[in-house]
């Protein structure tokens, strides 16, 4: 099974955490650690993405992983981790990534952007990879370590990269989503 999941999800949709800080979200005494464990999974990112990190999709993602590892199943998984060029910078969405999967970025205008095309090739060739041969070019997660293609400007593989953060911000997921939506916390899909 090839699994993938992206860095915002619905976060990036709204404009309510945008300015806001990790205290102003989840108090004062959560947001340090937070911080220490996004500049840990997320080096490349500024700390104002840290509350639009998904947890939504990315917690049950990793439980997912790890329990089909357990049962013996091949699991690989990946994260869409590039910004898009949109209204000065969005973070990657909900379904932002297929347009890469399927290789038709061409068709998507805001996948006109620096390197897209690349990004399209790495993407598009690990899937087919793994249709062709059931790997898509990684190793395998097991149960104990999640090896995750992190998809973006600079793709590289790493290994349980944000499970510490995805715990620690899970708790936050309501709270978050309230102040996002400014509206308490409807998503309609």
């Amino acid at each position: 099974m090839l699994i993938g999941t992206v860095y915002s999800e619905f976060y990036g949709f709204f404009d309510g955490l945008k300015g806001v800080g990790p205290e102003e979200a989840v108090g004062l005494s959560a947001a340090e650690t937070l911080r220490e464990q996004f500049r840990t999974a997320y080096p490349h990112r500024p700390e104002e993405d840290l509350l639009l990190a998904d947890t939504s999709f990315r917690a049950p993602t990793i439980k997912y992983v790890r329990e089909r590892a357990k049962a013996g199943g091949k699991v690989y998984s990946y994260l869409f981790d590039q910004d898009f060029p949109l209204m000065g910078k969005s973070t990657p969405w909900h379904c932002a990534d297929i347009p890469f999967v399927f290789h038709n970025t061409e068709l998507v205008p805001v996948c006109a952007f620096e390197g897209a095309k690349q990004l399209e090739a790495e993407i598009f060739g690990a899937v087919m990879q793994f249709a062709r041969t059931g790997a898509p070019g990684w190793a395998a997660s097991t149960e104990d370590v999640e090896q995750t293609m992190l998809f973006g400007p600079q793709s590289c593989l790493v290994q349980n990269h944000d499970h510490a953060l995805i715990e620690a911000l899970a708790p936050f997921t309501d709270l978050r989503m309230k102040k996002a939506t400014r509206a308490g916390g409807q998503i309609q899909h």
